[in-house]
Protein backbone atom coordinates (compact mmCIF):
# COMPACT_ATOMS: atom_id res chain seq x y z
CA UNK A 1 0.00 0.00 0.00
CA UNK A 2 1.48 3.35 -0.99
CA UNK A 3 1.66 6.32 1.33
CA UNK A 4 0.04 8.75 -1.07
CA UNK A 5 -1.99 8.76 -4.25
CA UNK A 6 -1.04 12.29 -5.29
CA UNK A 7 2.29 13.62 -6.52
CA UNK A 8 1.98 16.65 -4.24
CA UNK A 9 1.84 14.51 -1.10
CA UNK A 10 4.17 11.75 -2.27
CA UNK A 11 7.10 11.11 0.08
CA UNK A 12 10.41 12.28 -1.33
CA UNK A 13 13.07 9.63 -0.71
CA UNK A 14 16.77 9.94 -1.49
CA UNK A 15 18.78 6.78 -2.21
CA UNK A 16 22.59 6.92 -2.08
CA UNK A 17 23.85 3.60 -3.44
CA UNK A 18 26.94 2.87 -5.51
CA UNK A 19 25.80 -0.52 -6.82
CA UNK A 20 23.85 0.16 -10.06
CA UNK A 21 21.65 -2.95 -9.76
CA UNK A 22 20.62 -2.18 -6.18
CA UNK A 23 20.14 1.48 -7.09
CA UNK A 24 17.81 0.66 -9.98
CA UNK A 25 15.85 -1.85 -7.91
CA UNK A 26 15.27 0.61 -5.07
CA UNK A 27 14.31 3.39 -7.45
CA UNK A 28 11.74 1.19 -9.21
CA UNK A 29 10.39 -0.09 -5.89
CA UNK A 30 9.97 3.42 -4.47
CA UNK A 31 7.89 4.43 -7.47
CA UNK A 32 5.62 1.42 -7.01
CA UNK A 33 5.15 2.58 -3.41
CA UNK A 34 3.97 6.00 -4.55
CA UNK A 35 7.18 7.82 -3.62
CA UNK A 36 9.23 10.40 -5.44
CA UNK A 37 12.53 8.55 -5.49
CA UNK A 38 15.86 10.15 -6.32
CA UNK A 39 19.06 8.14 -6.61
CA UNK A 40 22.70 9.15 -6.32
CA UNK A 41 25.72 6.87 -6.89
CA UNK A 42 28.09 8.38 -4.32
CA UNK A 43 28.44 10.61 -1.27
CA UNK A 44 29.24 13.71 -3.35
CA UNK A 45 25.97 13.44 -5.28
CA UNK A 46 24.05 12.62 -2.12
CA UNK A 47 25.42 15.63 -0.27
CA UNK A 48 24.57 17.92 -3.18
CA UNK A 49 21.01 16.59 -3.29
CA UNK A 50 20.57 17.03 0.48
CA UNK A 51 21.80 20.61 0.23
CA UNK A 52 19.40 21.37 -2.63
CA UNK A 53 16.05 20.13 -1.30
CA UNK A 54 14.08 18.63 1.57
CA UNK A 55 13.45 14.88 1.86
CA UNK A 56 11.25 12.63 3.95
CA UNK A 57 13.64 9.65 4.16
CA UNK A 58 17.23 8.77 3.29
CA UNK A 59 18.23 5.24 2.23
CA UNK A 60 22.01 5.09 2.25
CA UNK A 61 24.66 2.46 1.60
CA UNK A 62 27.05 2.27 4.53
CA UNK A 63 30.14 1.79 2.36
CA UNK A 64 30.33 4.31 -0.48
CA UNK A 65 33.37 4.79 -2.71
CA UNK A 66 34.03 8.33 -1.46
CA UNK A 67 32.73 8.32 2.13
CA UNK A 68 31.16 6.30 4.89
CA UNK A 69 27.36 6.43 5.09
CA UNK A 70 27.51 7.27 8.78
CA UNK A 71 29.39 10.46 7.93
CA UNK A 72 26.52 11.59 5.69
CA UNK A 73 23.98 10.85 8.42
CA UNK A 74 26.02 12.76 10.99
CA UNK A 75 26.17 15.81 8.70
CA UNK A 76 22.40 16.19 8.20
CA UNK A 77 21.39 19.77 8.93
CA UNK A 78 19.20 22.62 7.78
CA UNK A 79 15.97 21.52 6.10
CA UNK A 80 17.02 17.86 6.47
CA UNK A 81 18.04 17.97 10.12
CA UNK A 82 16.49 14.98 11.88
CA UNK A 83 15.84 13.21 8.56
CA UNK A 84 15.25 9.48 9.21
CA UNK A 85 17.99 7.29 7.74
CA UNK A 86 17.89 3.65 6.67
CA UNK A 87 21.36 2.12 6.30
CA UNK A 88 21.99 -0.73 3.86
CA UNK A 89 25.08 -2.90 3.98
CA UNK A 90 26.37 -6.02 2.33
CA UNK A 91 28.99 -6.48 5.03
CA UNK A 92 27.44 -5.92 8.47
CA UNK A 93 29.84 -5.40 11.36
CA UNK A 94 29.60 -4.63 15.05
CA UNK A 95 31.43 -1.35 14.55
CA UNK A 96 29.02 0.03 11.94
CA UNK A 97 26.02 -1.26 13.88
CA UNK A 98 27.18 0.59 17.01
CA UNK A 99 27.81 3.73 15.00
CA UNK A 100 24.28 3.49 13.60
CA UNK A 101 22.82 3.21 17.09
CA UNK A 102 24.76 6.29 18.19
CA UNK A 103 23.25 8.23 15.27
CA UNK A 104 19.75 6.97 16.12
CA UNK A 105 19.05 5.84 12.56
CA UNK A 106 15.66 4.41 11.64
CA UNK A 107 16.99 1.00 10.55
CA UNK A 108 20.15 -0.99 9.76
CA UNK A 109 19.36 -3.54 7.06
CA UNK A 110 21.44 -6.19 5.35
CA UNK A 111 21.38 -6.32 1.55
CA UNK A 112 19.22 -7.24 -0.17
CA UNK A 113 16.61 -5.72 2.15
CA UNK A 114 13.31 -7.41 2.84
CA UNK A 115 10.89 -5.16 0.95
CA UNK A 116 7.98 -5.82 3.29
CA UNK A 117 10.12 -4.69 6.21
CA UNK A 118 11.38 -1.71 4.25
CA UNK A 119 7.80 -0.74 3.38
CA UNK A 120 6.82 -0.74 7.05
CA UNK A 121 9.85 1.38 7.93
CA UNK A 122 9.09 3.79 5.09
CA UNK A 123 5.49 4.32 6.14
CA UNK A 124 6.30 4.67 9.83
CA UNK A 125 9.30 6.99 9.49
CA UNK A 126 7.88 9.28 6.81
CA UNK A 127 4.69 9.84 8.79
CA UNK A 128 6.60 10.48 12.03
CA UNK A 129 9.08 12.83 10.37
CA UNK A 130 6.37 14.88 8.69
CA UNK A 131 4.52 15.14 11.98
CA UNK A 132 7.65 16.35 13.81
CA UNK A 133 8.39 18.83 11.03
CA UNK A 134 4.84 20.23 11.06
CA UNK A 135 4.81 20.63 14.84
CA UNK A 136 8.19 22.40 14.77
CA UNK A 137 6.96 24.80 12.08
CA UNK A 138 3.80 25.55 14.04
CA UNK A 139 5.76 26.17 17.22
CA UNK A 140 7.91 28.68 15.34
CA UNK A 141 4.77 30.41 14.09
CA UNK A 142 3.33 30.56 17.61
CA UNK A 143 6.59 32.05 18.89
CA UNK A 144 6.48 34.70 16.15
CA UNK A 145 2.86 35.43 17.03
CA UNK A 146 3.73 35.86 20.68
CA UNK A 147 6.55 38.24 19.77
CA UNK A 148 4.20 40.41 17.74
CA UNK A 149 1.69 40.49 20.58
CA UNK A 150 4.37 41.48 23.10
CA UNK A 151 5.37 44.35 20.83
CA UNK A 152 1.75 45.46 20.61
CA UNK A 153 1.47 45.39 24.40
CA UNK A 154 4.50 47.66 24.66
CA UNK A 155 2.97 50.02 22.12
CA UNK A 156 -0.42 50.14 23.87
CA UNK A 157 -1.51 53.56 25.10
CA UNK A 158 -5.27 53.24 25.17
CA UNK A 159 -5.67 54.48 21.61
CA UNK A 160 -7.47 52.54 18.90
CA UNK A 161 -4.29 51.87 16.88
CA UNK A 162 -3.02 49.02 19.09
CA UNK A 163 -6.50 47.47 19.06
CA UNK A 164 -6.58 47.46 15.28
CA UNK A 165 -3.02 46.14 15.20
CA UNK A 166 -3.92 43.35 17.62
CA UNK A 167 -6.89 42.27 15.54
CA UNK A 168 -4.82 42.31 12.36
CA UNK A 169 -2.03 40.23 13.93
CA UNK A 170 -4.47 37.75 15.44
CA UNK A 171 -6.48 37.20 12.27
CA UNK A 172 -3.34 36.88 10.12
CA UNK A 173 -1.61 34.43 12.45
CA UNK A 174 -4.72 32.33 13.04
CA UNK A 175 -5.28 32.09 9.29
CA UNK A 176 -1.65 31.11 8.72
CA UNK A 177 -1.76 28.55 11.52
CA UNK A 178 -4.91 26.95 10.16
CA UNK A 179 -3.33 26.86 6.69
CA UNK A 180 -0.31 25.07 8.21
CA UNK A 181 -2.64 22.55 9.83
CA UNK A 182 -4.49 21.95 6.57
CA UNK A 183 -1.20 21.22 4.81
CA UNK A 184 -0.06 18.98 7.64
CA UNK A 185 -3.25 16.96 7.60
CA UNK A 186 -3.11 16.52 3.83
CA UNK A 187 0.43 15.13 4.19
CA UNK A 188 -0.63 12.87 7.04
CA UNK A 189 -3.70 11.40 5.36
CA UNK A 190 -2.77 7.89 6.56
CA UNK A 191 -2.45 8.82 10.23
CA UNK A 192 -5.62 9.86 12.05
CA UNK A 193 -3.83 9.90 15.39
CA UNK A 194 -1.25 12.32 14.02
CA UNK A 195 -3.98 14.67 12.83
CA UNK A 196 -5.56 14.64 16.28
CA UNK A 197 -2.18 15.34 17.88
CA UNK A 198 -1.55 18.33 15.61
CA UNK A 199 -4.96 19.76 16.33
CA UNK A 200 -4.42 19.37 20.06
CA UNK A 201 -0.90 20.83 20.10
CA UNK A 202 -1.30 23.72 17.70
CA UNK A 203 -4.87 24.94 17.34
CA UNK A 204 -5.77 24.68 21.02
CA UNK A 205 -2.52 26.32 22.07
CA UNK A 206 -3.08 29.10 19.57
CA UNK A 207 -6.57 29.80 20.88
CA UNK A 208 -5.33 29.76 24.45
CA UNK A 209 -2.61 32.27 23.57
CA UNK A 210 -5.18 34.60 22.01
CA UNK A 211 -7.50 34.37 25.02
CA UNK A 212 -4.62 34.95 27.44
CA UNK A 213 -3.50 38.11 25.64
CA UNK A 214 -7.04 39.44 25.55
CA UNK A 215 -7.31 38.85 29.28
CA UNK A 216 -3.99 40.59 30.00
CA UNK A 217 -4.76 43.63 27.85
CA UNK A 218 -8.40 44.28 28.69
CA UNK A 219 -7.45 46.90 31.27
CA UNK A 220 -5.52 48.81 28.58
CA UNK A 221 -7.94 48.44 25.68
CA UNK A 222 -11.48 49.33 26.76
CA UNK A 223 -13.23 47.79 23.81
CA UNK A 224 -16.54 45.94 23.64
CA UNK A 225 -15.39 44.29 20.40
CA UNK A 226 -12.32 42.81 22.10
CA UNK A 227 -14.46 41.57 24.99
CA UNK A 228 -16.84 39.90 22.56
CA UNK A 229 -13.89 38.37 20.69
CA UNK A 230 -12.48 36.94 23.91
CA UNK A 231 -15.82 35.35 24.80
CA UNK A 232 -16.18 33.89 21.30
CA UNK A 233 -12.68 32.39 21.45
CA UNK A 234 -13.32 30.96 24.91
CA UNK A 235 -16.53 29.35 23.65
CA UNK A 236 -14.71 27.87 20.66
CA UNK A 237 -11.92 26.61 22.91
CA UNK A 238 -14.50 25.00 25.18
CA UNK A 239 -15.93 23.08 22.22
CA UNK A 240 -12.53 21.86 21.00
CA UNK A 241 -10.96 21.19 24.39
CA UNK A 242 -13.65 21.13 27.09
CA UNK A 243 -12.43 21.50 30.70
CA UNK A 244 -11.84 18.27 32.57
CA UNK A 245 -14.33 17.57 35.39
CA UNK A 246 -12.86 17.65 38.89
CA UNK A 247 -12.61 14.18 40.49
Amino acid sequence: MSLSTTTENAPRVLVIEDDPTARAMLNAWLHTEGCLGEVQPDAAGGRAALAAREYDLLICDLHLPDADGTDIAAELSGANEGLPVVFLTGAPSLQTAMRSVQLRVAAYLVKPPDLDELRQILQREVTAHRCRRAIAASRQRLAAWDGELVQLEHDGSGSSRPVVGYLQVTVRQLAALLADLDRSMSHLDTAGAARDALREVDLVQGLRSAVAVLERTRSHFKSKDLGDLRRDLEALLGQIDPPKPHP
